[in-house]
């Protein structure tokens, strides 16, 4: 966590916000809502697809962008991210600041943003204002071709973001998924056989490959929660430039045992798992991959990297000092 006080002190005139107007409880926020919770005029752009990602990181940094606001859901976080990083090219990336504007917001609330859209950005306004410190952690992007993002996944990781942009539907939805596979696990439900489909793959960490030939999930982390308050990646953070790979075999009974420990903060147990920079999965049958909050192409190749370290602000406890302004 960075402990300068000099490096970590702002104004608004270094923050540009990312607003995607298409995400889950963003759809309602416009432009002048920012602004009113900030308190200032900050630059604000409003996208609403994922190819408008790359033009606004191009903009935040032709902006001289120290802090980006990314206001949406866990899959604007790989877009955003992606872009970033693309339009910076060599130069610093920015802090990132995420805040939670779409339904699951599994990324945002790992790192503590806790409550509302506006709530967060006017105790950031607050803090700016009063010429407070930003404290902030680093932590290692996951980068699979020209994607990056902070988890990745194939098995359980993906089939569960696969069935639930099926369905479609709120944080409600997720919850109900959950249950139903918890409940599914006593009564055979079909969706459990889909969620822990096993599959056969070979899996190589650094060179080294692992022992096992069957897995219904490998999936690796870049921050240590997996949403629900379930923490499974609690190494993502252990070296630098690394992230943390977990591989299991589990079956839906095996995953209900290991759920108090990953409540508790303690990891899995029975699990083979490592820190990474490097990964490559050969499965036999293509499958699809999830990264953040998206599902992408099938394919029987899989190969990830560590991305560069970025720094992620860690949102401030909301006050009373710092409530949303009224209209």
């Amino acid at each position: 966590m960075s402990d300068d006080p000099a490096s970590t002190r702002m104004s608004h005139r270094d923050v540009v916000v990312l607003l995607n107007r298409n995400a889950g409880s963003s759809t309602g926020l416009a432009t002048a809502d920012v602004r009113r919770a900030l308190q200032a005029d900050v630059a604000v752009i409003e996208t609403r697809c994922a190819d408008a990602a790359r033009p606004a990181a191009v903009e935040a940094r032709e902006r001289g962008a120290r802090l980006v606001v990314v206001i949406g859901g866990d899959g604007t976080v790989t877009t955003v991210l992606s872009g970033i990083s693309a339009a910076f090219g060599a130069q610093p990336m920015p802090a990132i600041l995420l805040v939670p504007g779409g339904t699951m917001n599994v990324i945002a609330k790992s790192v503590g943003a806790h409550g509302t859209p506006l709530s967060i950005l006017a105790s950031l306004g607050h803090t700016l204002r009063a010429g407070g410190t930003l404290r902030r952690a680093r932590h290692t992007t996951i980068r699979s071709g020209a994607r990056l993002g902070l988890l990745w996944g194939v098995g359980l990781f993906a089939n569960f973001l696969e069935v639930y942009q099926q369905q479609r539907g709120g944080l409600s939805r997720a919850l109900g998924l959950l249950a139903g596979a918890s409940l599914g696990a006593l009564t055979g439900h079909s969706l459990v056989a889909k969620l822990f489909e096993p599959f056969a793959a070979t899996v190589t960490v650094d060179g080294v490959a692992w022992g096992g030939a069957s897995w219904t999930n490998l999936s690796a982390g870049g921050v240590a929660g997996l949403g629900f308050g379930f923490d499974p990646y609690i190494r993502a953070t252990e070296r630098s430039g690394c992230f943390h790979l977990i591989g299991h075999a589990l079956g839906p009974f095996g995953a209900l045992r290991e759920l108090p420990r990953l409540r508790a903060g303690l990891g899995m147990k029975n699990v083979t798992q490592d820190v990474a920079r490097h990964v490559v999965v050969e499965t036999e049958q293509p499958r699809i991959f999830g990264m953040d909050g998206e599902v992408f192409e099938r394919a029987t190749h899989f190969e990830i990297h560590a991305g560069p370290e970025i720094e992620l602000v860690l949102p401030a406890a909301t006050s009373m000092r710092a409530r949303t302004p009224g209209p």
